[in-house]
């Protein structure tokens, strides 16, 4: 079945490598759960899109929002967005450049991959949040 609906993100989990299932609340359907396949928007930052390695991830690309190994990225750093490491050890300490950085991590995917595809933009109070917490 292929419906669209506006719908809150209740929540979800992986299945597979790629593969999401999404808890929603629809505006006209109620509470619905989905398996979205590669569609969604979620960052996949569990190992590099290029070697497969795990180890010294460092940036991500803006094309699959898959995580690129340092060494990897060399020659491609100008096109991929930096990755912080508290996204991905949740032991690193956030500095506030790390913040900015991840902020426009996650909103260049949000209004890439979500925003855009229901045709509105994303909301002035992400934009009044940057300051708040980077200082």
């Amino acid at each position: 079945m292929d419906w669209r609906d506006q719908a809150l993100i209740l929540g979800g989990r992986r299945l597979g490598k790629s593969g999401l299932i999404l808890d929603v609340l629809t505006a006209t359907k109620g509470r619905r759960s989905g398996l979205d396949y590669g569609g969604g928007f979620g960052l996949d930052l569990d190992s590099c899109a290029l070697s497969g390695a795990n180890d010294g991830l460092t940036h991500v690309s803006p094309k699959t929002g898959r995580a690129v190994r340092g060494s990897e990225a060399e020659g491609y750093v100008d096109r991929l967005f930096p990755l912080p490491a508290f996204l991905i050890d949740p032991g690193a300490i956030a500095m506030a450049e790390d913040i900015a950085d991840a902020l426009q991590l996650t909103g260049y995917f949000l209004e890439e991959r979500l925003f855009s595809a229901v045709n509105k933009p994303i909301p002035d109070v992400r934009a009044r949040l940057v300051p708040k917490l980077v200082g």
